[in-house]
């Protein structure tokens, strides 16, 4: 068996540091993007609640509100059925993934059982990307959203 020469022995140390510094970077990457692909998922899922409650409240018949609690990061869809004693039922909650915050909203967003719902604009901030979510509703029913760096 024979001894590893000089040469070696440093080509062998610079990859290990080489390695030791770029899969961490990598590691750092990838990771980032996941945590920012997993923002953009519910983003779209709180857009495709709100473009829902339109119809399904003229379906049902029933008042849908979406309350917001910016303090706790939670969107909840509750249902009311009207009467002397109106039965609220919680239907749905989203909770914001770590690292998002709701910048401005409305406390409740009202859709009618006519299928009205009132134009409203709701921003979610990501702060350590830069990044800005605006979920707009408009009186015509149309739901967009849109993904904006800040400043």
């Amino acid at each position: 068996m024979r001894a590893f020469s000089r040469v070696e022995t440093l080509l062998f140390a610079g990859s290990l540091i080489l390695v030791g510094l770029v899969v961490p970077a990598i590691h750092r990457a990838v990771w980032t993007q996941a945590e920012l692909l997993s923002y953009r998922a519910t983003m779209r899922d709180l857009t495709r609640t709100v473009q829902a409650m339109r119809s399904r409240a003229k379906a049902q018949h029933r008042l849908l509100e979406l309350r917001v609690n910016a303090v706790r990061g939670v969107f909840e869809l509750a249902s009311i059925e009207g009467g002397p004693n109106p039965l609220q039922r919680l239907e749905r909650t989203i909770w914001l993934p770590k690292g998002l915050t709701i910048g401005a909203a409305p406390d409740v967003l009202t859709a009618s059982p006519t299928g009205e719902l009132p134009s409203a604009s709701i921003i979610v901030e990501a702060p350590s990307y830069n990044r800005q979510f605006r979920l707009t509703t408009h009186e015509t029913g149309l739901v967009q959203l849109h993904e904006e760096p800040t400043s």
